[in-house]
This record gives structure tokens, C-alpha cells and sequence, in this order.
């Protein structure tokens, strides 16, 4: 659904920020 893939692209971002925060 585009519910999930909302969610797996947040969650991809939200990854992102925090290896670029380290």
C-alpha cells in the first residue's frame, strides 16, 4: 500500500540522518 511505502521511505531518511548525525 502507499501507507507502507510512506513508511519505509521515512524510515530510510530518518537512517540516513542519523549515520550522517554520527
Amino acid at each position: 500500500t502507499l501507507k507502507y511505502q510512506y513508511y519505509k521511505n521515512l524510515r530510510r531518511f530518518l537512517d540516513l540522518i542519523l549515520h550522517q548525525k554520527k
